[in-house]
């Protein structure tokens, strides 16, 4: 009767073993895709925390581009060349010439030539850009500072002469206009080779 019994107990623990490996074999299963889920997500986190940074990175370097960008743009703006300061303060085509005070009052504030201080003359040209631009190619002559770079024009032109008032200071600049045709002195600078300065008129 032992003798049964002894056999029959290991089938048992067999049995038993089998049904407990039955019972853990899907825990651990579970427990093996709980873990890979928490590093899928640990993975996700670490991922989008380099995507964030990389992209707060990248935003930082576009705006300090932007910036530098801004500032060579200022830098350009702000800084007026030689031909575009002599447009600006001698070149009026669109406008015949006057002897009318009111227009060299209006044009020498319009054209900035009033700020800081009262610009004591200043001559308006009442031609085409293209035929002053041509004057240098003209009669290459000296300039009144001893400089080789000033050419006569062949031809008189229409121009305005604006001449500060005796009586006018600074803030309040008052000018007087004279209607006159003359030729034209200029320097000329640059490439293309156009006028920086208007030296006189003849």
């Amino acid at each position: 009767m032992s003798y049964l019994i002894m056999k029959v107990r290991p089938e048992e623990q067999k049995c038993k073993q089998d049904q407990r490996d039955q019972r853990s074999g899907p825990m651990m299963d579970l427990l093996l895709n709980r873990l890979k889920s928490i590093i899928a997500k640990f993975e996700e986190v670490i991922t989008r925390n380099e995507a964030t940074m990389a992209l707060k990175g990248s935003h930082l370097m576009l705006l300090l581009l932007g910036l530098f960008l801004a500032e060579l743009v200022h830098q350009s703006t702000g800084k007026e060349s030689p031909s575009k300061k002599f447009q600006r303060q001698h070149m009026d085509p669109e406008n015949s010439a006057s002897d009318d005070t009111k227009y060299c009052d209006h044009m020498m504030k319009a054209r900035n030539m009033t700020k800081g201080r009262c610009k004591p003359v200043n001559t308006f040209i009442h031609e085409p850009k293209e035929i002053v631009d041509a004057v240098c190619r003209e009669t290459n002559i000296t300039c009144k500072n001893g400089q080789s770079n000033c050419y006569q024009s062949s031809q008189p032109m229409s121009l305005t002469h604006c001449r500060q008032t005796g009586a006018s200071k600074y803030p309040n600049c008052q000018y007087r206009g004279s209607d006159i045709t003359k030729q034209i002195i200029v320097a000329c600078e640059g490439n293309p080779y156009v006028p920086v300065h208007f030296d006189a008129y003849v």
